[in-house]
């Protein structure tokens, strides 16, 4: 499974009386998902579903993925995309929608310390608004693969190489949401790319 990983394009500010779910995507932010949507595609990467935060900028981020890259199905709403969610409740729900390439929508800094987690490392990955990262599963008891970032300011496919292999099943630590692998070190060049705030 290729799992996508997407944060949040630019919303407007919280208004007066306004909830920061309701907060909306501003035009800037419409535009760069397009734009990113667009470059994805032109790539030729298929998405079978899209999943997303319930936070309304969230699901607007998705919703443009969707339309863009011709994805059939609605856009799943999960509670799990909210920041403080639990990451191994996350990942079996991804892995239980049985699709082979998976796009989800989030918000920092929850989205960059689940692909932290994710690949066993002790911090998070710093995440650009409307930045994608792809991890490839093997199965939810194995992570690994090729691990890239495309930055917004770009949208330049940046490669990492290969990535340790990694438990993700069976563990039910304390606190799971921030107890990374304890394996093999990364590569030293597997950091988060500079770019511009979108």
């Amino acid at each position: 499974m290729l799992l996508y990983l997407v944060r949040h394009a630019d919303a407007e500010s919280k208004k007066p009386g306004m909830s920061d779910f309701e907060r909306e995507l501003t035009e800037l932010g419409r535009e760069t998902t397009e734009k990113m949507a667009t470059a994805l595609k032109r790539m030729g990467l298929t998405i079978d579903i899209v999943v997303s935060s319930p936070l309304v900028r969230a699901v607007q981020t998705a919703g443009i993925f969707r339309k863009v890259m011709g994805v059939q199905s609605d856009v799943v709403k999960l509670s799990e995309l909210i920041p403080g969610s639990d990451f191994e409740e996350l990942i079996e729900i991804i892995f239980s929608l049985k699709a082979e390439n998976v796009l989800a929508v989030g918000h920092e800094p929850h989205i960059g310390e689940f692909l932290g987690w994710l690949i066993g490392l002790k911090k998070p990955i710093e995440f650009k608004k409307n930045t994608v990262a792809c991890v490839e599963f093997s199965s939810l008891s194995i992570s690994g693969g090729k691990f890239e970032m495309v930055d917004s300011s770009g949208y330049d496919i940046e490669p990492f190489g290969e990535i340790k292999a990694k438990n993700l099943s069976g563990r039910r630590d304390s606190n799971p949401r921030h107890s990374p692998w304890q394996g093999d070190a990364l590569p030293s060049e597997l950091l988060p790319l500079e770019g511009s705030s979108l």
